[in-house]
């Protein structure tokens, strides 16, 4: 038997009487927040959130199948550029952190220790730096950015990843790992704008940068590598735009 009715905050308050054998019943309840029509309930956390990842096709890799040597990629799926195509981007925000360094990634391996300071790196008695203690030594630790950013729509693309509307241009977030050529390539650089050019009201939201995928030779081999430009500023209106998607007051 179910019995349904609206309490005072306009939720459902759904009792049913569930029998659990030898004459036993118990009340369960059921509630629908009526009143949260429109949004999400529950604890809500980081990993709860999964925006497009960008990676940057390589000539070997699973990938490499799909995609084309140094072609911008979303999510696995959705090409955004070739190479040496610009892609315009604004970036949202970033987060350093480090990492336990593995020189091969095992797939069914030990996954490598996070930890948020430098502090933590040492407290586990590994070292960032090469020649360390001795010279020779390879680091076993190492930093990375997670970066979030705003894709500009190419002109050429018509994929529906392309949603969000600011400055009458169409846009898609997505998140870029850096680690290791693109950290020093780009998350310092992004690092190095926001102490300088950047320093200033809007922060990030002020920059508006190309990213390109470039071909490189690193220790023999042929990579593809991101090449970052900081070409222009985005006004106070733009950066108002960009904070309301996203709940913000500028």
């Amino acid at each position: 038997m179910v019995q349904s009715k609206f309490d005072e905050a306009g939720v459902v308050d759904e009792t049913a009487e569930q029998d659990l054998g030898g004459g036993e019943a118990v009340a369960v309840r059921a509630s629908a927040a009526l009143a949260a029509v429109g949004e999400v309930s529950g604890e809500i956390s980081r990993r709860d959130i999964m925006l497009p990842r960008m990676q940057f096709i390589q000539s070997v890799g699973p990938l490499s199948r799909q995609f084309a040597p140094g072609d911008i990629v979303l999510s696995k799926e959705v090409c955004v550029a070739h190479k040496d195509e610009p892609l315009t981007l604004v970036v949202l925000s970033m987060k350093k952190y480090f990492q336990e360094r593995f020189d091969k990634f095992e797939m069914n391996g030990p996954r490598p220790l996070r930890f948020e300071t430098e502090a933590e790196v040492v407290a586990a008695k590994l070292v960032l730096d090469w020649d360390s203690p001795k010279k020779g030594d390879k680091p076993t630790a190492e930093p990375l950015a997670d970066i979030v950013v705003l894709i500009q729509q190419p002109a050429d693309s018509d994929s529906p990843v392309f949603s969000i509307d600011a400055g009458g241009k169409k846009w898609s977030t997505a998140l870029w790992t850096t680690q290791r050529t693109s950290y020093t390539r780009a998350a310092k650089r992004i690092f190095t704008a926001r102490a300088v050019e950047l320093s200033g009201a809007g922060g990030l939201l002020s920059g508006l940068w190309t990213l390109m995928s470039h071909e490189a030779t690193i220790n023999g081999n042929l990579v593809f590598v991101p090449a970052l430009t900081l070409v222009g500023r985005n006004d106070a209106a733009m950066i108002a735009e960009i904070m309301a998607v996203f709940g913000k007051k500028a």
